[in-house]
């Protein structure tokens, strides 16, 4: 600024010398002193402007000018840089779930103590995220779950949104994306794979399901095959030599992959998804000085297709098959395999299933398979009630579509423990299952869920004269 006042006044000056008009001789002395003054200034002027030129260039006044112009944007960095200059583009999500629960017997198993009623669940989560010119991005995602009202006064809701936001989910991605010609993760996020029979991110349950560590993904084009990475911490102990059981770290770590171009290079119909996952738990056993958990060590697979069209019926299935080593060796499945009518009206979806999680060998009763981080509420009433161990199940169900984004369903199962247990009797029968489910994609943005549960005890002596099990709920999720 203080150039462009120079030069403008060194222009000036020169401009007003070339047409002054020269003095005569019987002119006013005073004036010809004033106009020598003004020569000197003159002369003054264009010297400080060319020793300034020397020290800065123009380049230079010219970056100094646009930073000062810089401070009065609106968006900045941390730098006081525009934002324009450090990141390519910026993204938003948000995700806001309510869902009015009801249910009777669900945490007693009984009538003698009536806990039928109401209870509203709300989640919520918001993230931003922002790709930076590097071709490196980073994601934080804010999560807040509560219930509707407050039990802890008659008249006063004085807490019943008063929920504390946690970080989900924080990560950056493609650091050494280029060096290592993969996609790359780092820091805590989450994950869902083998339909989530594996690892689910468990949402339906009010409490995320999220990793720390670090994740990379490298696709095979020729060879139709992608495989996944990862190697997180799952408990952040350390040895405590003042205590007789110290805790020691848990971490998980996983290859998972997706052989997507299967069915050309083997004949094979559908997907396949191989993977292997070891949590390594060097945790002590409480109360047993210098005793140690066993690590576990999951092979599986996922196979799964449809082949049904738009015009034509045909054949689907969803195979999951996990074996699982920890001192004995479990297995587990959970698989569907059904028909849909493509050309009848409203489109019925015929399907059988079949589940089952070994029980412990040298235990009868004991809990066998560990079923790792799945999401199994997928499953309904019995996935609320029973984990994924020691348990066999044999489904069925229908599902009717009258029209695109809208689903009827009625499902019916049998569940047994996979082997005997202490007090159960003569026999491993559990209860029966009634599942009705209705699915509503109301828009782009907005997803309804309306579903019904009983589980209906086959013995009484195998729950201790438990009542039948009822559970309902409306979920509204509005996402974008």
């Amino acid at each position: 600024m203080r150039l462009g006042k120079s030069l403008g006044l060194a222009l000036a000056g020169c401009g007003l010398l070339a047409v002054a008009p020269s003095a005569r001789a019987d002119e006013d002395a005073s004036l010809q002193d004033r106009l020598k003054d003004l020569e000197k200034q003159v002369l003054e002027l264009k010297s400080q402007l060319g020793a300034r030129e020397t020290a800065e260039p123009l380049s230079v006044q010219v970056e100094k000018y646009l930073q000062e112009q810089e401070k009065g944007s609106l968006w900045v960095d941390r730098n006081g840089k525009p934002l324009g200059k450090t990141i390519d583009s910026m993204w938003f999500t948000m995700n806001v779930r309510v869902r009015p629960t009801w249910s009777k017997n669900l945490f007693d198993l009984t009538d003698g103590v009536d806990d039928e009623g109401w209870m509203t669940l709300q989640r919520s989560r918001l993230g931003v995220g922002a790709n930076l010119h590097e071709g490196v991005s980073a994601y934080i995602e804010l999560d807040m779950v509560g219930t509707w009202g407050n039990s802890t006064t008659r008249y006063a809701n004085d807490g019943g949104f008063a929920v504390a936001p946690t970080v989900q989910q924080a990560y950056i991605d493609g650091l050494y994306a280029k060096q290592l010609g993969a996609k790359t993760r780092l820091g805590r996020f989450e994950m869902s794979y083998g339909d989530e029979f594996v690892i689910g991110d468990r949402d339906f349950f009010q409490a995320g399901l999220a990793f720390d560590g670090a994740w990379m993904s490298k696709n095979y084009e020729g060879h139709g095959f992608s495989v996944d990475a990862f190697a997180v911490k799952l408990v952040d102990g350390f040895k405590n030599p003042t205590t007789g059981t110290p805790d020691d770290s848990v971490y998980a770590m996983g290859v998972y992959g997706n052989w997507y171009g299967s069915e050309g290079k083997t004949g094979l119909p559908g997907g396949m998804q191989p993977y292997f996952i070891l949590v390594k738990d060097q945790a002590d056993v409480p109360g047993v000085p210098g005793g140690t958990t066993r690590d576990v060590s999951t092979l599986g697979t996922y196979w799964f297709g449809d082949k049904a069209t738009k015009d034509q019926g045909g054949v689907f299935w969803n195979v999951n098959l996990a074996g699982q080593w920890f001192g004995d060796l479990f297995w587990a499945t959970d698989s569907r395999v059904g028909y849909t009518m493509s050309s009848t009206k409203w489109m019925p979806k015929f399907f059988g299933q079949f589940v089952y999680a070994a029980g412990d060998h040298d235990n009868p009763g004991g809990a066998g398979y560990n079923p790792l981080f799945q999401d199994v509420h997928g499953r309904f009433g019995y996935a609320d009630l029973f984990a994924l161990s020691n348990l066999m199940i044999f489904g069925g169900g229908l599902h009717l579509t009258p029209v695109e984004g809208l689903t009827y369903g009625i499902e019916f199962r049998s569940i047994h423990t996979a082997r005997d247990f202490a007090g159960g009797g003569d026999s491993n029968r559990l209860a029966f299952e009634t599942d009705l489910v209705v699915k509503h994609k109301y828009s782009e943005n907005v997803d309804f869920e309306a579903a019904y549960s009983l589980v209906h005890w086959r013995s009484a002596s195998n729950t201790g004269g438990a009542d039948d099990v009822q559970v309902g709920y409306f979920n509204v999720v509005l996402s974008f």
